[in-house]
Protein backbone atom coordinates (compact mmCIF):
# COMPACT_ATOMS: atom_id res chain seq x y z
CA UNK A 1 0.00 0.00 0.00
CA UNK A 2 0.99 3.77 -1.00
CA UNK A 3 0.61 4.19 3.21
CA UNK A 4 3.66 1.80 3.71
CA UNK A 5 6.45 4.62 1.61
CA UNK A 6 4.90 7.68 3.92
CA UNK A 7 7.53 7.79 6.45
CA UNK A 8 7.57 11.61 8.13
CA UNK A 9 10.84 12.94 9.73
CA UNK A 10 9.86 16.09 11.89
CA UNK A 11 12.58 18.33 13.88
CA UNK A 12 13.68 21.00 15.01
CA UNK A 13 17.09 20.87 14.37
CA UNK A 14 18.58 24.00 15.91
CA UNK A 15 20.25 25.19 12.91
CA UNK A 16 22.07 23.28 9.97
CA UNK A 17 24.35 25.66 9.25
CA UNK A 18 27.88 23.41 9.85
CA UNK A 19 28.64 19.90 8.25
CA UNK A 20 28.25 18.19 11.58
CA UNK A 21 24.61 18.79 11.75
CA UNK A 22 23.65 18.21 8.75
CA UNK A 23 25.78 15.12 8.73
CA UNK A 24 23.52 14.39 12.14
CA UNK A 25 20.57 14.82 10.67
CA UNK A 26 20.91 12.61 7.44
CA UNK A 27 21.66 9.91 9.22
CA UNK A 28 18.54 10.01 11.22
CA UNK A 29 16.88 10.17 7.71
CA UNK A 30 18.72 7.14 6.53
CA UNK A 31 18.35 5.30 9.39
CA UNK A 32 14.72 5.92 9.69
CA UNK A 33 14.14 5.47 5.98
CA UNK A 34 12.34 8.68 5.56
CA UNK A 35 10.14 9.49 2.93
CA UNK A 36 9.24 13.47 3.76
CA UNK A 37 11.42 15.69 6.03
CA UNK A 38 10.23 18.34 7.78
CA UNK A 39 12.56 20.59 9.29
CA UNK A 40 12.58 23.72 11.66
CA UNK A 41 14.84 26.23 12.62
CA UNK A 42 17.47 25.36 10.03
CA UNK A 43 18.92 29.16 11.02
CA UNK A 44 20.10 29.34 6.42
CA UNK A 45 19.32 31.94 4.56
CA UNK A 46 19.94 29.97 1.59
CA UNK A 47 20.08 26.25 1.15
CA UNK A 48 21.09 25.10 -2.34
CA UNK A 49 21.71 21.72 -4.05
CA UNK A 50 24.76 20.62 -2.08
CA UNK A 51 23.50 21.45 1.04
CA UNK A 52 19.89 19.44 0.66
CA UNK A 53 22.07 16.13 -0.76
CA UNK A 54 24.38 16.10 2.77
CA UNK A 55 21.38 16.88 4.94
CA UNK A 56 18.57 14.14 3.68
CA UNK A 57 20.13 12.80 0.17
CA UNK A 58 19.95 12.80 -3.21
CA UNK A 59 16.86 11.66 -3.98
CA UNK A 60 15.59 14.75 -1.75
CA UNK A 61 17.19 17.18 -4.00
CA UNK A 62 14.51 18.00 -6.90
CA UNK A 63 11.51 17.95 -4.26
CA UNK A 64 12.19 20.52 -1.72
CA UNK A 65 11.02 23.88 -0.42
CA UNK A 66 12.45 26.43 1.89
CA UNK A 67 11.34 28.94 4.02
CA UNK A 68 14.28 31.09 4.52
CA UNK A 69 15.74 32.19 8.18
CA UNK A 70 15.56 35.91 8.76
CA UNK A 71 19.67 36.43 9.17
CA UNK A 72 20.12 33.62 11.50
CA UNK A 73 16.89 33.32 13.20
CA UNK A 74 13.61 30.49 12.12
CA UNK A 75 13.85 28.80 8.55
CA UNK A 76 11.39 26.05 7.66
CA UNK A 77 12.74 23.03 5.50
CA UNK A 78 10.28 20.20 3.39
CA UNK A 79 11.34 17.78 0.89
CA UNK A 80 10.17 14.82 -0.03
CA UNK A 81 11.48 11.83 -2.19
CA UNK A 82 10.97 11.77 -5.30
CA UNK A 83 10.52 8.17 -5.97
CA UNK A 84 7.09 8.21 -4.13
CA UNK A 85 6.32 11.58 -3.85
CA UNK A 86 5.15 15.23 -5.92
CA UNK A 87 4.87 18.70 -4.26
CA UNK A 88 2.61 21.21 -5.92
CA UNK A 89 0.51 24.16 -4.41
CA UNK A 90 3.63 25.65 -2.91
CA UNK A 91 2.55 28.25 -0.39
CA UNK A 92 4.97 30.21 1.54
CA UNK A 93 3.72 32.46 4.65
CA UNK A 94 5.51 33.92 7.03
CA UNK A 95 6.09 31.27 9.53
CA UNK A 96 4.60 28.01 7.51
CA UNK A 97 5.45 26.45 4.38
CA UNK A 98 2.07 24.78 2.64
CA UNK A 99 2.32 22.09 -0.17
CA UNK A 100 -0.10 19.90 -1.92
CA UNK A 101 1.68 16.17 -2.18
CA UNK A 102 0.76 13.76 -4.72
CA UNK A 103 1.54 10.07 -3.62
CA UNK A 104 2.87 8.24 -6.95
CA UNK A 105 1.51 5.04 -5.74
CA UNK A 106 -2.02 5.71 -6.71
CA UNK A 107 -2.31 9.81 -7.10
CA UNK A 108 -3.76 10.20 -3.64
CA UNK A 109 -3.47 14.17 -3.13
CA UNK A 110 -3.31 15.50 0.51
CA UNK A 111 -1.91 19.32 1.80
CA UNK A 112 0.97 19.67 4.85
CA UNK A 113 1.84 22.88 6.57
CA UNK A 114 5.13 22.66 8.03
CA UNK A 115 5.32 25.46 10.27
CA UNK A 116 8.05 27.05 13.27
CA UNK A 117 5.52 28.94 15.41
CA UNK A 118 7.21 32.33 16.84
CA UNK A 119 8.09 33.67 19.95
CA UNK A 120 6.58 36.32 22.17
CA UNK A 121 2.57 36.55 22.90
CA UNK A 122 1.78 38.69 20.38
CA UNK A 123 3.55 36.84 17.38
CA UNK A 124 2.21 33.76 18.70
CA UNK A 125 -1.37 35.37 18.49
CA UNK A 126 -0.53 36.78 14.85
CA UNK A 127 0.73 33.22 13.82
CA UNK A 128 -2.48 31.64 15.16
CA UNK A 129 -4.36 33.88 12.68
CA UNK A 130 -1.97 32.75 10.05
CA UNK A 131 -2.72 29.20 10.40
CA UNK A 132 -6.94 29.84 10.29
CA UNK A 133 -6.01 32.15 6.82
CA UNK A 134 -4.22 29.11 5.15
CA UNK A 135 -7.17 27.58 2.70
CA UNK A 136 -7.73 24.16 3.53
CA UNK A 137 -7.75 21.66 0.77
CA UNK A 138 -10.87 21.01 -1.40
CA UNK A 139 -10.28 16.91 -0.23
CA UNK A 140 -10.14 17.91 3.57
CA UNK A 141 -6.63 15.83 3.88
CA UNK A 142 -4.02 18.00 5.90
CA UNK A 143 -1.35 17.88 8.04
CA UNK A 144 0.06 20.39 10.16
CA UNK A 145 3.28 19.88 11.43
CA UNK A 146 6.29 20.72 13.43
CA UNK A 147 7.47 23.30 16.40
CA UNK A 148 4.63 25.48 17.08
CA UNK A 149 6.02 27.07 20.23
CA UNK A 150 2.63 26.66 22.43
CA UNK A 151 1.11 24.37 24.29
CA UNK A 152 -3.22 23.66 24.43
CA UNK A 153 -3.65 21.86 27.44
CA UNK A 154 -1.76 21.82 31.31
CA UNK A 155 -0.35 18.21 30.45
CA UNK A 156 1.75 19.53 27.66
CA UNK A 157 4.03 21.33 30.07
CA UNK A 158 6.03 20.00 33.41
CA UNK A 159 4.73 23.13 35.90
CA UNK A 160 2.24 25.53 36.61
CA UNK A 161 3.85 28.50 34.80
CA UNK A 162 0.69 28.73 32.13
CA UNK A 163 -0.56 31.38 29.61
CA UNK A 164 -3.87 30.65 29.63
CA UNK A 165 -4.81 33.20 27.16
CA UNK A 166 -2.35 31.44 24.60
CA UNK A 167 -3.77 27.65 25.76
CA UNK A 168 -7.08 29.04 24.57
CA UNK A 169 -6.43 30.83 20.98
CA UNK A 170 -4.33 27.51 20.24
CA UNK A 171 -7.23 25.24 21.25
CA UNK A 172 -9.71 27.61 19.32
CA UNK A 173 -7.23 27.39 16.25
CA UNK A 174 -7.53 23.57 16.49
CA UNK A 175 -11.30 23.29 16.56
CA UNK A 176 -11.48 26.06 13.78
CA UNK A 177 -9.55 23.82 11.84
CA UNK A 178 -10.74 20.93 12.67
CA UNK A 179 -7.90 19.15 13.46
CA UNK A 180 -7.02 16.73 16.08
CA UNK A 181 -3.71 15.32 17.61
CA UNK A 182 -1.53 12.18 16.57
CA UNK A 183 -1.12 10.19 19.58
CA UNK A 184 2.81 10.67 20.22
CA UNK A 185 3.78 7.12 21.61
CA UNK A 186 6.72 7.02 24.36
CA UNK A 187 7.08 10.75 25.34
CA UNK A 188 5.18 13.02 27.44
CA UNK A 189 7.69 16.39 26.18
CA UNK A 190 9.34 16.93 22.88
CA UNK A 191 11.52 20.11 24.24
CA UNK A 192 13.85 20.92 27.59
CA UNK A 193 15.36 23.59 28.81
CA UNK A 194 18.50 21.55 29.46
CA UNK A 195 18.73 22.99 33.32
CA UNK A 196 19.12 21.12 36.50
CA UNK A 197 15.59 21.53 37.20
CA UNK A 198 14.29 21.65 34.09
CA UNK A 199 11.16 22.97 32.20
CA UNK A 200 9.66 20.27 29.56
CA UNK A 201 6.98 21.15 27.39
CA UNK A 202 5.04 19.57 24.41
CA UNK A 203 5.64 22.40 21.98
CA UNK A 204 6.29 19.46 18.84
CA UNK A 205 3.00 18.02 17.43
CA UNK A 206 1.29 16.76 14.51
CA UNK A 207 -2.50 17.84 13.62
CA UNK A 208 -4.37 16.50 11.11
CA UNK A 209 -8.19 16.83 9.52
CA UNK A 210 -10.56 13.73 10.50
CA UNK A 211 -10.26 13.04 6.69
CA UNK A 212 -6.46 12.97 6.63
CA UNK A 213 -6.77 10.28 9.77
CA UNK A 214 -8.74 8.53 7.15
CA UNK A 215 -6.15 8.17 4.70
CA UNK A 216 -3.52 6.61 7.29
CA UNK A 217 -5.85 4.96 9.96
CA UNK A 218 -3.13 3.09 11.53
CA UNK A 219 -0.39 5.72 11.49
CA UNK A 220 2.20 5.28 14.57
CA UNK A 221 3.98 8.41 15.93
CA UNK A 222 7.28 7.84 18.45
CA UNK A 223 10.20 10.02 19.36
CA UNK A 224 13.73 8.91 18.34
CA UNK A 225 17.02 10.17 19.98
CA UNK A 226 19.59 12.50 19.47
CA UNK A 227 21.80 14.90 21.08
CA UNK A 228 22.61 17.68 18.56
CA UNK A 229 19.14 19.43 19.81
CA UNK A 230 16.78 20.15 22.65
CA UNK A 231 14.11 19.22 20.56
CA UNK A 232 12.73 15.48 20.44
CA UNK A 233 13.58 13.97 16.80
CA UNK A 234 9.68 12.65 15.50
CA UNK A 235 9.28 10.30 13.07
CA UNK A 236 5.71 9.42 11.72
CA UNK A 237 4.88 6.03 10.07
CA UNK A 238 1.89 6.27 7.45
CA UNK A 239 1.24 2.22 8.04
CA UNK A 240 2.98 -0.38 10.62
CA UNK A 241 3.25 -3.73 8.95
CA UNK A 242 1.14 -6.16 10.77
CA UNK A 243 1.92 -9.26 8.41
CA UNK A 244 5.10 -10.32 11.21
CA UNK A 245 8.00 -11.66 9.61
CA UNK A 246 10.08 -14.49 11.62
CA UNK A 247 12.77 -12.60 10.97
CA UNK A 248 14.49 -10.36 12.58
CA UNK A 249 15.72 -6.42 11.48
CA UNK A 250 18.31 -4.37 13.49
CA UNK A 251 17.00 -0.21 13.61
CA UNK A 252 20.63 1.34 13.90
CA UNK A 253 19.32 4.08 16.21
CA UNK A 254 18.49 1.96 18.56
CA UNK A 255 21.39 1.94 20.52
CA UNK A 256 20.79 5.39 20.89
CA UNK A 257 17.83 5.16 23.11
CA UNK A 258 17.36 4.72 26.66
CA UNK A 259 16.93 1.58 28.15
CA UNK A 260 18.50 -0.06 25.32
CA UNK A 261 21.93 -0.96 26.40
CA UNK A 262 20.40 -2.27 30.29
CA UNK A 263 18.58 -4.20 27.93
CA UNK A 264 20.69 -6.32 26.23
CA UNK A 265 23.26 -6.43 28.61
CA UNK A 266 20.82 -8.04 31.23
CA UNK A 267 19.35 -10.62 28.58
CA UNK A 268 23.07 -11.01 27.66
CA UNK A 269 24.11 -12.28 30.94
CA UNK A 270 21.34 -14.35 31.77
CA UNK A 271 22.67 -18.10 32.09
CA UNK A 272 23.10 -20.82 29.81
CA UNK A 273 22.76 -24.56 30.44
CA UNK A 274 24.34 -25.85 27.06
CA UNK A 275 28.60 -26.09 27.15
CA UNK A 276 28.66 -26.22 23.70
CA UNK A 277 30.20 -23.00 22.62
CA UNK A 278 28.09 -21.96 19.06
CA UNK A 279 25.12 -23.40 21.29
CA UNK A 280 25.65 -20.74 23.93
CA UNK A 281 26.12 -18.04 21.32
CA UNK A 282 22.71 -18.83 19.43
CA UNK A 283 20.50 -19.20 22.82
CA UNK A 284 22.06 -15.28 23.39
CA UNK A 285 21.36 -14.32 19.73
CA UNK A 286 18.15 -15.72 19.93
CA UNK A 287 17.12 -14.47 23.39
CA UNK A 288 18.40 -10.75 22.33
CA UNK A 289 16.69 -10.57 19.24
CA UNK A 290 13.19 -11.46 21.51
CA UNK A 291 13.62 -9.15 23.64
CA UNK A 292 14.49 -6.12 21.25
CA UNK A 293 11.43 -7.21 19.43
CA UNK A 294 9.13 -6.69 22.33
CA UNK A 295 10.84 -3.92 23.48
CA UNK A 296 10.51 -2.06 20.27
Amino acid sequence: MAQLNCQIFNWNVRGLNDGTRQDSVSELVRNTSATIVCLQETKMQVMDHNVVRRTVGAKFVNSYVVLSAEQTRGGVFLAVNEDFFDLSDIVLTSNAITAQINMRADGTRWQITVVYGPQGEAAKLQFLQELKNIPPPVHNRWLILGDFNLIYQAEDKNNSNLNRRLMGAFRATIDHLRLKEIKLNGRRFTWSNQQDNPTLTRIDRLLCTPEWDLLFPACFLHSLPSLMSDHTPLLLQGELDHHHSTSFRFENYWTKMEGFQDLVQNIWNRPVASALPMKRLHIKMARVAKAIKRWK
